[in-house]
């Protein structure tokens, strides 16, 4: 898992000899979860898991995030489980931006604490960077509480790729030595018979789009307000550019409606779940975010809408003021 551009098609690709789409340029190039082909490491035959990162070009968070949780409770409800996550990050990024703590923060929710110690995150780019400023960034990663040190804490591991077969299959093999545990959205869907948008995941989901919807009602009245100006002083090239403006915050919002209504229905592939099977796995522990991941939270509002309901694997959301809003609007939809 990662976000795109970190290289977990390259990764599989290099390791597995598979031949998986690989993207030249940041925009997403794995669109669905996907497997490499089996390949043997050690004696011990392995297949690894892509997965399209939380901020794809094509497809929405909720469609990546039906597409992921449906993969893995259904591997779960046929007795596999995974030996290990891996989450890649660029050592050569700046800063951990809006974009890379998204994506970790719905891979912490699907995994939960109790399968932190399966985890491995790996950062790669090294070559982008000298040995000094890699360094750096690798210390405040490992040991900054707004970075990746809650997980580490939790049994995460914090290791290399240094883009060479060698560093994949060592990475590999830490993953190998993992005793198989189920990650928390595989035990909230399969043995507590949880709908995808109940989730741990689901939720975060379900207040991010909240949020955004929030946005852009707050935007929209701010505009309906310009209009009702543009009109008393009867300018008539403002208003067009306002009513544009508001064709396009409709469109988003409407978007964002649809995001949520399919977030609560299960993917059309899927089947309903069976009677929970009796578990003997002990109770999970408190899974809550650590501070640095959780957003600041108004007072939590009704759901979007009623939910309804042994090969080794590795898996890798006037004038002047009108030109303001538009690019507030345009930093918006790119962040987005």
């Amino acid at each position: 898992m990662g976000a795109s551009g970190t290289g977990k098609s390259t990764f599989i690709n290099l390791v597995s000899n598979s031949s998986l789409a690989v993207g030249t340029t940041l925009d997403s190039c794995t669109a669905e979860v996907q497997a490499s082909q089996t390949f043997e490491l050690d004696g011990r035959r392995v297949k690894l898991v892509d997965t399209p990162g939380f901020d794809d070009s094509e497809k929405s968070d909720v469609e990546i995030f039906n597409q992921i949780a449906e993969f893995l409770s259904s591997t779960y409800k046929d007795g596999r489980k995974l030996h290990g996550v891996l989450y890649l990050h660029r050592i050569s990024d700046v800063r951990v931006g809006g974009v890379a703590r998204r994506n970790f923060t719905m891979f912490y929710k699907l995994c939960g604490i109790d399968a932190m110690p399966n985890v491995i995150i790996a950062t790669t780019r090294w070559n982008e960077v000298d040995a000094f400023t890699g360094l750096r960034r690798e210390v405040e990663l490992r040991t900054k509480d707004i970075f990746f040190k809650p997980a580490i804490d939790g049994g995460a591991k914090l290791l290399r790729h240094d883009s060479d077969l060698a560093s994949a299959q060592d990475i590999v093999r830490q993953l190998l030595k993992n005793t198989p545990k189920p990650l928390l959205v595989q035990v909230e869907i399969v043995d507590n018979n949880k709908a995808p948008s109940d989730t741990a995941a689901g939720m975060e989901l379900q207040r991010d789009i909240r949020e955004q919807m929030e946005k852009q009602d707050k935007k929209m009245q701010e505009l309906r307000e310009e209009l009702e100006e543009a009109n008393r002083e009867h300018d008539a090239e403002l208003r067009v550019e306002l009513e544009e403006g508001l064709d396009e915050l409709r469109t988003t919002l409407k978007r964002l409606q649809d995001e949520a209504k399919s977030l609560t229905l299960p993917p059309r592939s899927a089947t309903m779940p069976p009677p929970p099977r009796p578990s003997t796995a002990q109770p999970l522990r408190a899974h809550t975010l650590p501070s640095f991941l959780e957003a600041p939270r108004r007072a939590e509002s009704p759901t979007l809408a009623s939910a309804l309901p042994q090969d080794t694997q590795v898996v890798q959301k006037g004038a002047g003021r009108w030109a303001t809003f538009r690019a507030t609007l345009f930093r918006w939809r790119t962040h987005s």
